[in-house]
């Protein structure tokens, strides 16, 4: 008998110890990579947690993001959806800020000496092209001048349409010869410049959000202090 009511007790005891407890499932955005710090003790990393009846203190944190401190309160014996959204920080948007100029003014950079070089190139082509056009006139004036019989024509063909075409195919050949130098020395700048914009470091982004979170579960110690992480969880 005495026996049956100690159990009955032990029984009556753990019914209402675990009728002081509740649950919550936590729905944060982003989902995959938040913590946060429980009563300002624990740092976890879980989406259910199981708590006494009440009020708990959180703070939750992602990389990039704001910390976030709320309250929540467990109800006896439910099951509590909370809803979180992590808004980006300050010092993370600053960054995206700097990183959008930094990337503008290397794309200006690199695509002005590029389209530049382009040019040139283009220029080349349709100046060699003219170098190729230009023979072939005085090609054809040579077959004409075998052909013509009329002592005129053959006059205004040695003395102005030959000449002229000449002075065409000269023409052309220097201005390949400059547009090809003005080419390669813009391709060569664009390469160096290429090579000095690639090289140069891009802003860098520090989480002092993240700073700040480690420090809410650090234990002052002899020297310099010892890390209190509490319950490290992965996310299931």
């Amino acid at each position: 008998m005495r026996a049956m009511l100690i159990c009955l007790s032990m029984g009556a005891v753990m019914n209402s110890f675990a009728q002081q407890v509740g649950k919550l499932r936590l729905l944060v955005d982003p989902g995959n990579s938040f913590q946060f710090v429980l009563d300002h003790q624990y740092r976890m990393q879980q989406r259910e947690v199981e708590l006494a009846v009440g009020d708990h203190h959180f703070t939750f944190w992602a990389p990039e993001r704001r910390m976030l401190d709320t309250t929540l309160t467990v109800t006896q014996g439910a099951m509590r959806d909370v809803v979180i959204r992590l808004e980006l920080s300050n010092e993370y948007r600053a960054y995206l800020a700097e990183y959008r100029t930094f990337r503008n003014k290397r794309q200006m950079q690199r695509i002005v000496p590029a389209l530049v070089t382009a040019g040139a190139g283009v220029w080349t082509i349709l100046n060699w092209s003219a170098v190729g056009k230009a023979q072939d006139r005085l090609d054809d004036d040579a077959a004409s001048y075998d052909r013509l019989v009329v002592p005129a024509e053959i006059q205004e063909l040695k003395n102005e349409t030959i000449p002229a075409h000449n002075d065409d195919l000269r023409s052309a050949k220097t201005n390949t010869v400059v547009s090809a130098a003005i080419f390669g020395a813009c391709l060569l700048g664009t390469a160096w410049i290429w090579h000095k914009t690639g090289k140069r470091p891009a802003p860098a982004f520090n989480d002092h959000e993240k700073v700040r979170f480690d420090g809410l579960v650090f234990a002052p110690g002899a020297a310099p202090g010892d890390w209190n992480f509490g319950l490290g969880l992965t996310l299931r």
